[in-house]
């Protein structure tokens, strides 16, 4: 059955990236062809379909709109706005080039509503149809001060197709290393390294699911390189800046918005 479900996932985020380009390409083409009629829309496969395509896929992947198994829908409808304006405002720059048409602003607003009409439907099923076939893990929360743990407790709940809180357990409890043992989960939450060393190992060998609440330092060393120096290793760490594909995002937004 997990293996199913597995596969499953699988292949829903496949179709589902597939379903989203579709819909994001498809109702951007129906508006040209309606307002430019069908004998004079400037649809070119090469010149108007192919980069509308190309644009769609490349920035909801970008933004992680595909991601329905990770994120709520109100979450991928926020990063699908985003999405979905940056490439229709690269979509438009290449009709201009090769068919000298442009959009006024109230055609290209009523386009990209209808766009994201159709893309938040889509999600909303989508999510619909994973949560039917995954149920949520069984999770329990070890902490040191349960007292000082509602906020993370409220957050985690707003997941609750993802993840069941079981149990809220202490670190000093006798029972601890049963609960972990009846969970699917283990969030570890205000415990010191040393203490979710020990619980991660624990975990690790019973191939538990472990969610850590980092440090600032721990989020630094995230993005660290193994460097070895004569036969020392060293773990290399840079200043956190934009990744490529973010540099990319923001150079193509401002070219696009300086045009």
């Amino acid at each position: 059955m997990k293996k199913f479900i597995k596969n499953f996932s699988r292949s829903l985020y496949y179709f589902n990236a597939a379903a989203q380009i579709t819909v994001v390409s498809s109702v951007f083409v129906l508006a040209l062809m309606n307002l430019f009629g069908s004998a004079n829309v400037p649809v070119d496969t090469h010149a108007t379909v192919v980069p509308l395509v190309i644009f769609s896929a490349l920035f909801l992947y970008m933004t992680g709109t595909y991601e329905i198994m990770t994120k709520r829908s109100i979450e991928l409808i926020i990063t699908g706005v985003f999405a979905v304006l940056l490439s229709d405002l690269a979509a438009i720059m290449i009709i201009r080039v090769y068919s000298f048409v442009w959009f006024d602003f109230v055609e290209f607003l009523l386009t990209y509503l209808m766009q994201i009409a159709a893309l938040s439907l889509w999600i909303i099923l989508s999510r619909q149809i994973y949560k039917a076939f995954k149920k949520p893990m069984r999770a329990v929360l070890v902490c040191y001060d349960i007292e000082n743990i509602d906020s993370y407790i409220n957050k985690i709940k707003g997941y609750s197709d993802k993840y069941e809180i079981a149990e809220i357990i202490s670190y000093n409890d006798a029972n601890l290393y049963y609960s972990i043992c009846q969970s699917e989960a283990v969030f570890m939450l205000d415990l010191s390294s040393k203490k979710r060393e020990k619980v991660a190992q624990y975990c690790l060998a019973l191939n538990k699911n472990i969610f850590i609440l980092p440090e600032p330092y721990e989020i630094t060393v995230r993005s660290c390189n193994l460097e070895q120096i004569d036969d020392i290793p060293f773990l290399s760490c840079k200043p956190m800046t934009l990744t490529l594909e973010e540099k990319l995002i923001k150079r193509i937004f401002d070219i696009v918005a300086s045009f």
